[in-house]
């Protein structure tokens, strides 16, 4: 994925997060969506990256929520043991990414030491 695609994801994925459910602009822009959410599988290192990028672009409430919801909490769930020591360093330096840690809710599937790590980590709850 070249950059020009990499900045196309991001700014359909942010526009999908804004649109109106069951528009035609919605249906348009789940593709978005749906990339990034394979990419939390496929290469976390690379999802992690257009997550910071997103961040930088739109702080809203509902981009927020999409990312800790989704591939945020994805990454964990699947790739805890890969991402788990980037996470530290960006919530320790990052207050935004913190936050998003605060809706992120991790299920029984993923390892104690994981969750423990996680929890050392995370922002309020919200």
């Amino acid at each position: 994925m070249d950059a020009a695609e990499q900045q196309r994801l991001v700014n359909d994925w942010i526009a999908f997060h804004h649109a109106e459910e069951d528009t035609s602009e919605c249906d348009e822009l789940r593709w978005a969506e749906q990339k990034l959410s394979n990419l939390s599988f496929e290469n976390p290192m690379l999802c992690l990256d257009l997550v910071l990028e997103i961040i930088k672009l739109d702080t809203s409430d509902k981009v927020i929520a999409g990312l800790a919801a989704g591939p945020v909490e994805d990454m964990l769930v699947e790739k805890g043991d890969l991402v788990i020591s980037r996470f530290e360093k960006l919530a320790s330096a990052n207050t935004l990414f913190k936050k998003i840690l605060g809706g992120v809710w991790l299920g029984d599937e993923v390892s104690e030491s994981i969750v423990d790590r996680f929890e050392a980590i995370r922002g309020d709850r919200w």
